[in-house]
């Protein structure tokens, strides 16, 4: 299974863990692009997504209700 790529339309808020184990939150902006590390569930569990370089977790219906999926552009001519 590929990885998926989104767009937000609206902020998202998450949560970031460092190399200590300390947990903080960080808003991440509308029009950022995300990338799930995680495949997207139906329900509303934490997922990992990928971030300008950060790894943080959000919630999966976070995600469903304020990104758009980016499509993938094809390799064929």
């Amino acid at each position: 299974m590929g990885t998926e790529t989104y767009r937000l339309n609206r902020a998202i808020l998450s949560i970031h863990s460092d190399i200590h184990g300390h947990r903080f939150t960080v808003m991440i902006p509308p029009g950022a692009v995300i990338t799930a590390a995680d495949h997207l569930l139906d329900d509303n569990r934490f997922i990992t997504v990928h971030w300008e370089h950060q790894t943080v977790m959000l919630f999966a219906v976070d995600l469903r209700e304020r990104a758009t999926a980016i499509l993938a552009a094809s390799n064929s001519r």
